[in-house]
């Protein structure tokens, strides 16, 4: 319990001094003002960071007629698919129906004596 309420303390703490610390810069008050402080932070940080030339792989952007054929693809797999499902309902209504009573029936059954605790 102590250790929940000194957790937390410290959190509140922290959060508070943040909002605190970045009210007295300024932060806050303006948008000109918190550029000016963002400028300044990179300018700060800049010298302890070297510039790493990262790889850069770029991808091959699809053409119009690759993008017009997999959208025409992916629209009648979605037709077929609803096509299916909306065939196989009534059936499958059906059989979801009758497996629906028997778990109800099954749990409205009145307990055995071997389930009960009072005995």
């Amino acid at each position: 319990m102590a250790f929940g309420i000194l957790k937390f303390g410290t959190k509140v703490g922290i959060f508070g001094g943040a909002i605190y610390y970045t009210n007295q810069l300024g932060v806050w008050s303006n948008s000109e003002r918190t550029t000016q402080l963002l400028l300044e932070g990179i300018n700060f940080v800049k010298p302890y960071f070297k510039d790493v030339p990262v790889p850069v792989e770029a991808t091959r952007v699809p053409s119009m007629a690759e993008l017009v054929s997999s959208s025409k693809s992916s629209w009648n797999n979605g037709v077929f698919a609803t096509s299916t499902f909306l065939s196989k309902l009534p059936s499958n209504a059906v059989v979801w129906s009758k497996s629906g009573m028997n778990y109800i029936n099954q749990q409205l059954q009145q307990p055995t004596a071997a389930s009960n605790p009072k005995n």
